[in-house]
């Protein structure tokens, strides 16, 4: 966008250096005026993108984090192991509890056995007893 001097200001250097002069100033000026702002642009433009840079989420990391990011597909497979897993730790409870089941009855086999030879010993000792008094 070019930059233009104000008419008033070609009418002083005009009046005090002439026509010829006055034009080759103004655009000498509006040269000068234009470079500066272009530069002045710039800089902010830099600046800007610099701060932005700090404050913003770029596309390479965006795009990074979101590779790092579970899909759907990720969860379902979890889930599936998930299950899995506590079906297999179900089946091994399972197991576990008959073991102990069967560890029991053959416990209480054995408790009923030496039930039953202390109450033969016990009724014995009664007998013997009863027979001497």
């Amino acid at each position: 966008m070019p930059i233009t001097l104000p008419i008033q200001a070609y009418e002083v250097l005009a009046a005090k250096h002439g026509k010829e002069e006055a034009k080759v100033l103004v655009e000498a000026f509006e040269t000068v005026i234009e470079s500066v702002l272009n530069d002045v642009r710039l800089k902010t433009k830099l600046e800007l993108k610099q701060e932005l840079t700090k404050e913003l989420v770029t596309r390479e990391l965006f795009e990074e984090r979101m590779s790092r990011m579970a899909t759907k597909e990720d969860l379902a497979n979890l889930r599936a192991e998930l299950k899995q897993d506590i079906a297999d730790l179900r089946a091994e409870f399972k197991q576990d509890i008959a073991n102990i089941r069967v560890e029991f009855q053959s416990s209480k086999a054995e408790i009923i056995k030496w039930v039953a030879a202390m109450l033969v010993a016990q009724a014995a000792a009664i007998a013997a007893l009863v027979k001497l008094l």
